[in-house]
C-alpha cells in the first residue's frame, strides 16, 4: 500500500508541472501578442499625429501676412499700429488723393489675392514630404501632405442646379453634357452620367448636397468607389484611374466657377491638360511673375488663356472643350483650399483630410480655417 500510494504521488506532481507549463506558455504568448499590439498601436497614434501636424503645415504654407503700412514720422504709430489720427484721416486722405476707400480696400484685396497665387501654385497638386528623425524630434517619421485649390474644382450643388434649371440656354446644356461626358471618359463610368446626375437630384427634391460623396448613393455612380480621395503614391501598384471624387467636386455653393489658374489634378486630366510633374522647387512661373508686375485681377480667357495658361497647361484656347468659358472664373478668388495628409511611422500610416476656408484675423493676415476634417 505505501509503494502505490508513492507512485500516485509522482503521477499527481507531472500533472500539475504540465499544467504550470501550458499556464506559463499561454501567458508569454498572450503577453508577446499584447507586446506586439502595443507597440503597434502606439505607432498609429504617433501616425494620427502627424497627419494633423499636415494639416498645420497645409496651413502655413497658405498664411499670407499683411502688408505693413510705411510710417512717415515719429509721431506715428509702429508698424502694423494704426495711430488714432491715422485712423481717422485714412479715408479722407485716399479720397483727397482721388482713391476712395472702398477701391483701396479692393485693391489690397487684390494684391493679397496674387501674392496667394505666387505662393500656392508650386505646391498645388504635387505631393510634399517632411521628414522627421528621432535625433531631432524624438522619434523617426514622415508626413506626405497633398494640397489642392477648391475653386480648381467644379461646384457639384451649382452643376446640379442649372443641369436641372429649366430654360438653359442649349450652349449652357452643351457645355455641361460635354463636362459629363469627359467625366465618365476618364472615370470609367458606364452610362449617360448627365441622366444619372439629373434623376439623382431630382429625386432628391433638388436639395443641394451637404458633402460630395452623397453622390456615390446615385445610380450609376459607384464607378468612384475606392476613388474619393487622392490617393497617397505607391510605387508597389500603378493607380489607372487618375481621377478621384473629391478631386474633382466641391460641395460649397459660392463656388459657381472653375478657376482656371487653380486647377485640380482630375479637372486637369478629365479636360485634357497637362499633368503636374515638377516638385515644388523646380516650379517656375515667368507668366505669373509678368502678372504680377502688371497687377492684372480680371481676365478674358478667350483672349488671355494662351498668354498666361498655355506654358502652364500645354493647350491652346482653342483646344478646349467649346464655350468652356461659360464655367471658366474670370477672376483670381479663393476661398478654399484642401489637403490630404498622411502621418507614417515605419509600416503604420494614418490619413486625414480637411477642407479650409478662408479668412482674416484681426491683423489683417490671409489665414485658412479647417471647417471639415474626414479621417481615411
Amino acid at each position: 500500500m505505501k509503494r502505490q500510494q508513492d507512485g500516485y504521488i509522482l503521477v499527481l506532481t507531472l500533472v500539475v508541472l504540465s499544467l504550470v507549463v501550458i499556464i506559463a506558455s499561454q501567458l508569454f504568448y498572450l503577453s508577446s501578442g499584447f507586446t506586439s499590439f502595443a507597440r503597434v498601436s502606439v505607432r498609429r497614434e504617433k501616425a494620427k499625429l502627424l497627419a494633423l501636424s499636415g494639416v498645420r503645415i497645409a496651413q502655413a504654407q497658405l498664411f499670407i501676412q499683411a502688408e505693413q503700412k510705411k510710417q512717415a514720422g515719429p509721431g506715428q504709430a509702429g508698424p502694423g499700429q494704426a495711430g488714432p489720427e491715422q485712423t481717422a484721416t485714412s479715408e479722407s486722405q485716399e479720397q483727397g488723393k482721388g482713391k476712395p476707400a472702398t477701391q483701396n480696400k479692393a485693391s489690397a484685396e487684390s494684391k493679397n489675392n496674387l501674392r496667394l497665387l505666387k505662393q500656392v501654385l508650386p505646391i498645388l497638386n504635387t505631393w510634399q514630404t517632411t521628414t522627421f528623425t528621432e535625433k531631432k524630434d524624438g522619434f523617426t517619421g514622415s508626413v506626405k501632405t497633398y494640397v489642392s485649390c477648391e475653386d480648381g474644382k467644379i461646384s457639384l450643388n451649382v452643376l446640379l442646379g442649372m443641369m436641372t434649371q429649366k430654360g438653359l440656354q442649349k450652349k449652357q446644356k452643351d457645355i455641361l453634357v460635354t463636362l459629363w461626358k469627359l467625366i465618365g471618359k476618364s472615370a470609367g463610368a458606364k452610362g449617360d452620367l448627365f441622366v444619372l446626375a439629373t434623376d439623382f437630384f431630382e429625386r432628391r427634391n433638388k436639395v443641394w448636397l451637404n458633402d460630395v460623396t452623397e453622390l456615390l448613393d446615385a445610380r450609376g455612380f459607384q464607378f468612384f468607389d475606392g476613388h474619393v480621395f487622392v490617393h497617397m503614391p505607391n510605387s508597389k501598384k500603378s493607380d489607372k484611374k487618375n481621377v478621384y471624387l473629391t478631386d474633382i467636386f466641391t460641395p460649397q455653393s459660392r463656388y459657381a466657377k472653375l478657376d482656371p489658374w487653380v486647377f485640380s489634378a482630375s479637372v486637369r486630366a478629365i479636360l485634357g491638360l497637362k499633368p503636374r510633374q515638377d516638385s515644388p522647387a523646380k516650379v517656375k512661373t515667368p507668366e505669373l511673375d509678368k502678372l504680377l508686375k502688371e497687377g492684372k485681377t480680371q481676365f478674358n480667357w478667350k483672349q488671355d488663356w494662351d498668354k498666361y495658361l498655355k506654358p502652364l497647361y500645354g493647350k491652346e484656347f482653342k483646344s478646349l472643350p467649346k464655350d468652356i468659358d461659360l464655367i471658366l472664373a474670370p477672376q483670381f478668388n479663393p476661398v478654399a483650399f484642401s489637403v490630404v495628409s498622411y502621418g507614417i511611422v515605419q509600416d503604420v500610416a494614418q490619413g486625414v483630410y480637411a477642407v479650409f476656408s478662408r479668412k482674416k484675423d484681426q491683423s489683417g493676415n490671409v489665414i485658412f480655417v479647417p471647417i471639415k476634417i474626414y479621417w481615411l
